[in-house]
């Protein structure tokens, strides 16, 4: 969409240090920019810290211990971090990063406050940015293992950029009242676009393009997809229990659009796979479904009710049938002479 388009290239523009004015980059980015250091930054091996209400430490250069703010303080990085160990910037209070996070170890930002990226992370191990409380990703988080955007208990995230991890976990939402969106790109190069366990809600505005299997994978918890679901594997949503609703698109080069094993599964967007197995299990089809090639029978969409749409590869109404009768048996085709009419 215009609106994801816009996302990604804030998010270039960002890390390619072009002049920007902070119109239109998202919560916070004017804030955090103009902040110049206050107060007295002290070492507490590993670490740099700032303390005290009001005060800031802003890296301009290029840091080899972990950025942290305590106690009401707010750090910004402008430079580089590349500490050998865990935790570049811990975020008590409040964080940013407009530069590059690149430590060795894992945490790119630990927000157990309010965290901002409108950077590059590029850990060498786990979790580009771990959230606690509130976190914002503008930028982009490109670990070299997994764990793009941690969301634990009672925390919120937010993915408005990029999310390219060398493995598994895109955006993970874990845990009671622990609530994802993404309205950016999740393209990990494994599985488990936006991982949705244990009491999480996890919304999907944006576009989830894994190099292999499960686009949102839901287990005691609840899924929902507004936006573009495209993984290079199977499995667009995987509900193991729990609920999931799909309005947007799921377009897996794979199999199985939606593969339901104990929960509650509902399409009212359009699934096109590039193969006939649409659907797995128990899945309410209220949209449309598209066959790759055109079907005689269908065997392949589970065992949930269509109330849908079936359309051939050419977009035209298909006449398999399914549960002894024909699918799109209620829907009026309006290129048809021999269709009832719309009034009856």
């Amino acid at each position: 969409s215009e609106k994801v388009s816009g996302n990604i290239q804030t998010a270039l523009d960002l890390v390619s240090g072009k002049n920007i004015s902070g119109t239109g980059y998202g919560n916070g980015f004017e804030e955090g920019l103009k902040l110049e250091n206050i107060g007295k930054v002290e070492e507490k091996k590993p670490a740099f810290v700032i303390s005290g209400e009001g005060n800031v430490f802003v890296n301009t250069g290029t840091l080899a211990k972990t950025q942290r703010a305590e106690k009401g303080a707010v750090i910004v990085n402008k430079g580089k971090i590349i500490f050998t160990g865990n935790y570049s910037q811990r975020i008590d209070n409040k964080g940013y990063n407009y530069g590059i996070i690149a430590n060795n170890g894992q945490f790119g930002q630990y927000i157990v406050g309010t965290g901002y990226n409108y950077g590059i992370i590029i850990n060498n191990a786990k979790y580009g940015q771990h959230i606690g409380n509130k976190g914002y990703n503008y930028g982009i988080i490109a670990n070299n293992d997994s764990y793009g955007q941690n969301i634990g208990n009672n925390g919120i995230g937010y993915n408005y950029g990029i999310i390219k991890n060398a493995k598994d976990y895109g955006q993970t939402i874990n845990g009671q009242a622990t609530i994802g969106y993404n309205y950016g790109i999740v393209a990990n190069n494994g599985n488990y676009g936006q991982n949705i366990i244990s009491n999480g809600i996890g919304y999907n505005y944006g576009i989830i393009n894994n190099q292999k299997n499960y686009g949102q994978y839901i287990e005691n918890s609840k899924g929902f997809n507004y936006g573009v679901i495209e993984n290079k594997g199977t499995y667009g949503q995987y509900i193991v229990s729990g609920n999931s609703y799909n309005y947007g698109i799921i377009a897996n080069e794979g199999e199985y659009g939606i593969c339901n094993k104990k929960g509650v599964a509902i399409n009212y967007g359009v699934i096109k796979n590039s193969s006939n197995n649409i659907f797995s299990g128990n899945v309410i089809n209220n949209g449309v479904i598209i066959f790759d090639s055109n079907e005689t029978s269908l065997n392949n969409i589970g065992t949930g009710e269509n109330n849908g749409v079936v359309l051939n590869n050419d977009y035209s109404f298909s006449n398999v049938t399914y549960r002894k009768e024909k699918v799109n048996k209620d829907v009026i085709n309006l290129n048809d002479v021999s269709s009832p009419s719309i009034d009856g």
